[in-house]
């Protein structure tokens, strides 16, 4: 019988979803089991699908045309929210506006991660930040592989991001690289071609909510180009790492972080946060077992800049104290006066009189 029943409903959907489609705010029409009181039932139904879901006072000002039936040919019909459907994107292609975790490079590399915003503290511009080895070509001491100016393209070269086409940004500043030295940050910036360009949220993650400092044992995840999100928890602190760059360099840095394997190529420039979305530190090295992030702190004062922050929404002032006030209340049964004195903030009179049977 539910056979019988869903192919009469699936016809009956196809012969009404053009009339349904065209109601304000329907994004979709499909066929399920209805849902009571946020539980499954097993009851067949139309699903009429919308982006925002209206309370019951907001549809009394729309006619009876303008709403979803509650029944089609006899079979009832379920309003499902399901928000803005979009078409999704891989962290490889062109994003514009385009968030942190996606593919981003120097015009002369092959693609690493687009981190995240951060803001100058001199000119307070809007910038792009990543690794030296991904925006700056890996500059190092008496080496020099970047100018400032230099294309930042996004998708990088890797993923078919070509110059001008793709071009998203100028490398503004980066820190050298030493590698005859202990270096603490792989860090660079680029200035956007244009804000409209960029978002300030990464993907899978959100906005930034603040910086904080990094804890042995504390939860973090990160949003990188080639293994999207990941989750694992710091491991080591102030740790001295030798790390192989391009070249056959092998690169000293001190005070780094460690944690499980959440890195892989491509990732550099990810943005280590913890479970509410504080930044701790910038991704930059790694292997199947570790994975090595600057110290966000660091990051930030070398290269002179402030992380965007997800601004809080104003706090609403407290409300307005009701003033006290005092009321004398004079009562006369019979000619007998009763007087009472009465001090509050609310006092409601109420007077009721009864006349008593005989």
């Amino acid at each position: 019988m539910r056979d019988l029943n869903f192919e009469v409903l699936s016809k009956l959907k196809d012969l009404e979803e053009e009339k349904l489609l065209a109601l304000k705010g329907v994004v979709g029409v499909s066929l399920g089991f209805k849902v009571k009181d946020g539980k499954k039932t097993s009851i067949l139904c139309i699903r009429i699908l919308v982006k925002k879901k209206r309370g019951r006072l907001w549809m009394k000002l729309f006619s009876l045309e303008a709403m979803v039936p509650e029944s089609i040919g006899g079979f009832p019909t379920d309003v499902v929210e399901v928000g803005l459907v979009e078409a999704l994107q891989k962290r490889t292609d062109k994003w514009r506006p385009a968030p942190g975790g996606v593919s981003v490079g120097h015009k002369a590399i092959t693609a690493g991660t687009l981190g995240g915003l951060v803001k100058d503290r001199a000119t307070s511009k809007i910038m792009i930040l990543s690794n030296n080895h991904v925006l700056a070509n890996s500059d190092m001491t008496n080496n020099q592989t970047a100018y400032k100016g230099d294309s930042i393209l996004q998708p990088g070269k890797y993923d078919k991001g070509s110059d001008p086409t793709d071009r998203i940004a100028k490398l503004e500043r980066w820190i050298e690289i030493n590698p005859f030295g202990a270096n603490e940050v792989d860090c660079a910036v680029a200035i956007p071609l244009s804000e409209s360009d960029v978002d300030s949220t990464i993907l899978e993650i959100g906005k930034v909510a603040g910086v904080i400092e990094p804890a042995l044992g504390m939860a973090v995840q990160k949003s990188g180009r080639t293994t999207g999100l990941t989750k694992g928890e710091i491991t080591d602190l102030n740790a001295t790492i030798r790390v192989q760059y391009p070249g056959g360099y092998i690169v000293t840095f001190k005070g780094q972080l460690l944690t499980g394997s959440m890195l892989q190529g491509g990732d550099s420039g990810s943005l280590l946060l913890d479970s509410d979305r504080k930044l701790v530190g910038l991704g930059f090295a790694g292997s199947d077992q570790v994975a090595v992030f600057n110290k966000i702190s660091k990051v930030l004062e070398a290269l002179k800049v402030d992380p965007l922050i997800e601004e809080a929404p104003p706090t609403p002032p407290p409300p307005t104290p009701k003033p006290i006030v005092k009321m004398l209340v004079t009562i006369t049964v019979d000619g007998h006066q009763d007087t009472h004195e009465y001090q509050g903030q609310e006092i409601k009179v109420e007077e009721e009189i009864v006349p008593l049977e005989k």
